[in-house]
């Protein structure tokens, strides 16, 4: 009877509280997951809504802190950061009249005004107030890299009108951009706004005294076709001391004696060319041209 009385009263193995910890420990696990899901979320969210806007990670650390804007606290002078976010709480609601007065309170602030005088340009462009957008953007500088590469997209595309327009907003932007000025150089002369493409082949000269190689010549053919052969020769001469291989020069020589009527001059500026390139047919052709005409 002994024996059994001790069986009888021995205690069970204690398996119950492991069993408990192990769902705490997954329960745990999970919340830990799901927090981390909720992060990556609002991380994503906020890059999605910053895209294209220049921003830095000062900027970027007080748009995430503005609790007050996400409660509704609305502040009376907001932040150049906080102005965005309004105007672009009042555009979902189709509401730009509210937009621009918020863009333009983002103005007064030192820290961030220049992303508020961004999207307030953008908020123009898109309205087609393309004037009032360069002068709004005019001198920013930040936002000129933005406005070149779009006038590059839209280049590429063949929609030169938007190109052209795009690169007159970065040279507002940014007046002392070489590259700017060149691209607007360019559209200009490819629409025979010759007058125009002068002024800005002359500030791209302005700004590099040895610019590339068609910067002489098709600053030359601008003057050629604006009737000043006078200018196109001064524009080559100083082409000829940077580049002296380049045939096209020659040419563009030439034609601005053959302007004048000074034939035997252009005949020998083609004499001079076949010097150097004797089989060149286009040379070749002109002089004939040239001779048929005296």
């Amino acid at each position: 009877m002994r024996e059994p009385d001790r069986i009888r009263h021995a205690e069970p193995p204690a398996a119950a509280p492991p069993v408990r910890r192990s769902v705490a420990g997954r329960l745990a696990v999970a919340a830990l997951l799901l927090g981390l899901v909720v992060v990556v979320t609002r991380l994503v969210d906020v890059r999605s809504a910053l895209a294209d806007v220049p921003v830095n990670a000062a900027l970027l650390r007080a748009a995430m802190g503005d609790a007050e804007v996400a409660a509704g606290n609305l502040p009376a002078t907001p932040t150049g950061v906080q102005a965005r976010a309004l105007a672009a709480a009042a555009q979902r609601v189709g509401n730009p009249t509210t937009a621009e007065a918020w863009l333009i309170r983002g103005l007064s602030d030192p820290t961030s005004a220049y992303l508020a005088q961004f999207e307030l340009c953008r908020l123009y462009w898109h309205q087609g107030q393309l004037a009032r957008a360069r002068e709004t953007c005019r001198g920013s500088v930040a936002s000129a890299d933005y406005w070149l590469n779009r006038g590059y997209l839209a280049d590429q595309r063949s929609a030169f009108d938007e190109a052209l327009a795009y690169f007159e907003m970065a040279a507002a932007t940014d007046p002392e951009m070489t590259a700017a000025w060149h691209q607007l150089a360019r559209a200009l002369f490819a629409a025979r706004r010759y007058d125009e493409a002068v002024l800005a082949y002359e500030r791209v000269m302005a700004l590099d005294p040895t610019p590339v190689v068609d910067v002489y010549h098709t600053l030359s053919l601008s003057y050629l076709a604006l009737g000043n052969p006078t200018m196109a020769r001064d524009v080559l001469e100083r082409g000829l001391q940077v580049y002296p291989e380049q045939r096209p020069y020659y040419l563009n020589m030439a034609e601005t004696y053959r302007a004048e009527g000074d034939l035997e001059t252009a005949d020998s500026w083609y004499a001079r060319m076949l010097q150097r390139w004797p089989n060149d047919a286009q040379a070749w052709a002109a002089r004939a041209q040239t001779a048929a005409e005296a």
